[in-house]
């Protein structure tokens, strides 16, 4: 048992002793200590001592991923195995019949997913569907997997050729797990994206779980209550939880909360429209309430791979499952390097519907093969120029710029600016824009009017933003978004200056973080992610 002891402990500080590793080798000792004193093993005792001991020495792990779903996932076996041990007492289990053997098969993995589905999504926005089918296929082979990697690794020390060969059946089974993954990966519905669920829905759904095993398992007035309708209740609770956390999964992105007060009060669901904190870059992401997302820019030139670690972590966790439409302005790196990772991987993050770019962009070297990446993984690509309009609901958006051909070689100067309109709200969205441009933009005079909200070109450098086109567009507020401490200096004193001058709100996300605009299409709600100066966010 000693020796038992040592080898685990030494193994779970090789692996890096996460929370997973620490609760195994606890519940190990306990076991090892029930066969030693010839007492039995009580698993919940040993689960319930580990998870102790394991915020006793770092609470935080509390709120950590590995922490909650190892702690769930055994916890979601245990009450399967208490079920079964209840029914072998009756004498319930004494026939094999087909229906149990399946049972006994599923049953564990339908457990596991009831007591950590929150928790999954909570952290990933997101659920394998057949994950666990897959798991059927992939554990009976497990075994095999372990002993030939662990002779191969011995055998190799001595005989290099040999441990090849025993490596072999490894190496094939691995292939083979990859083969099925890749096959899942093609099946409709292979994964939902749901968002992460809210503290009331996670609370609703464990609390409805915690009541129904207790009265099954635990309190003797349990049976009481079963009988009086508290089953009905907690399976009432869970079902209204299940529906608020796949809700997003089949509306792409929509709230439940919002849509049933919207519903009972007979208001108009909201439109948002959110600017990305992606560091020195540009992202908006705008969510009709029919759920048609698009999504304006995508790129930055301060965070590494901003698409995979910012933009689509965003998205997932809000519930958005597919980009309608993406919006590139221009193809500097700082607007599109994110969107090039979406539009690139888009098996194993979001479809994106259609691609729009602006006829130079789409004529460049850059732009032309963005389009092939888009086109090769089922995208539609379009050129739009000025005076073209989409619309999708009461949701308008108009091309303002543009002309058919461009205006300059100058990217900035060929910048996308589009028109949003919902309702009595509107919002300007200016790219690069700056300079000639903006003055020819103005020439024009189709920029539509005041808006509520102005996307400050060129990250508020002091080329954009002139005090002529503050004067057409009198923007209520001013979104600039940059990188905090940039080296370009954005945003410039003098924007900010001519944007005091005009009585013009300006919000950073440089310094508050992400900005997110809620509109029923009369009245607007500011959200900054950050606070500032220990002020909550509006």
């Amino acid at each position: 048992a000693a020796v038992g002891v040592l080898l685990m402990s030494v193994y779970g500080n090789f692996t890096g002793a996460g929370a997973s590793t620490q609760r195994a080798v606890i519940m190990f000792v306990f076991y090892l200590g029930a066969q030693v004193s010839g007492r039995e093993y009580d698993r919940p005792t040993a689960l319930a001592a580990a998870g102790a001991w394991i915020l006793l020495r770092s609470p935080i792990q509390l709120f950590q991923c590995g922490f909650q779903l190892s702690m769930l996932s055994v916890a979601g076996l245990l009450f399967f195995e208490e079920e079964q041990q209840r029914k072998r007492r009756r004498g319930r289990n004494q026939k094999k019949t087909m229906g149990k053997r399946i049972w006994e098969t599923f049953g564990p993995g339908l457990f596991i997913q009831a007591f950590t589905l929150p928790a999954t999504l909570y952290w990933f926005s997101e659920i394998p569907v057949y994950g666990s089918f897959l798991n059927l296929l992939v554990l009976p082979l497990m075994p095999a997997v372990l002993l030939s990697g662990a002779g191969g690794m011995l055998l190799a020390c001595v005989w290099p050729g040999g441990g090849s060969f025993l490596f072999a059946p490894a190496y094939y089974i691995l292939h083979l797990y990859e083969g099925l993954c890749r096959l899942c990966q093609k099946l409709p519905f292979f994964k939902l994206v749901c968002g992460a669920p809210s503290p009331a829905t996670l609370g609703i759904y464990y609390g409805a779980l915690v009541l129904f095993f207790v009265c099954r398992f635990g309190w003797k007035k349990g049976k009481e209550i079963l009988e009086k309708g508290g089953l009905l209740t907690g399976a009432a609770a869970a079902a209204l939880a299940l529906g608020a956390m796949f809700y997003p999964a089949f509306t792409n992105g929509g709230s439940p909360g919002e849509t049933a007060l919207c519903f009972l009060f007979g208001k108009n669901a909201p439109l948002r429209v959110t600017f990305l904190d992606v560091g020195q870059g540009d992202c908006a992401v705008i969510r009709a309430p029919s759920g048609f997302t698009c999504m304006i820019d995508g790129g930055s030139s301060s965070k590494t791979q901003v698409g995979t670690y910012r933009i689509l972590p965003f998205l997932k966790n809000r519930g958005i499952g597919r980009l309608d439409l993406l919006i590139l302005t221009h193809m500097d790196a700082d607007h599109i390097n994110g969107a090039e990772e979406i539009l690139a991987d888009q098996k194993n993050g979001i479809p994106v519907g259609r691609l729009l770019m602006s006829e130079t962009s789409l004529a460049g070297e850059r732009g032309s093969r963005l389009a092939k990446t888009a086109l090769k993984n089922g995208t539609k690509v379009s050129a739009v120029c000025r005076g073209q309009v989409l619309k999708a609901g009461d949701l308008a958006l108009t091309c303002l710029w543009p002309y058919p051909g461009g205006f300059s070689e100058d990217e900035n100067q060929n910048s996308l600016v589009f028109r949003l309109e919902y309702g009595d709200f509107s919002a300007l969205f200016t790219g690069d824009l700056e300079g000639e441009a903006e003055a020819a933009f103005l020439d024009t005079g189709i920029s539509g009017g005041a808006v509520q909200i102005l996307k400050a070109g060129h990250h508020g450098s002091k080329g954009a933003t002139s005090d002529a086109f503050l004067d057409a567009v009198q923007p209520f507020l001013a979104v600039l978004s940059y990188g905090e401490g940039n080296r370009y200096g954005h945003p410039s004193p003098v924007t900010l200056l001519r944007l005091k001058n005009h009585g013009v709100s300006w919000i950073g996300t440089g310094e508050r973080g992400a900005v997110t605009a809620k509109t029923d299409g009369t009245k607007m709600w500011i959200f900054p992610y950050l606070a500032e100066a220990g002020k909550p966010p509006s």
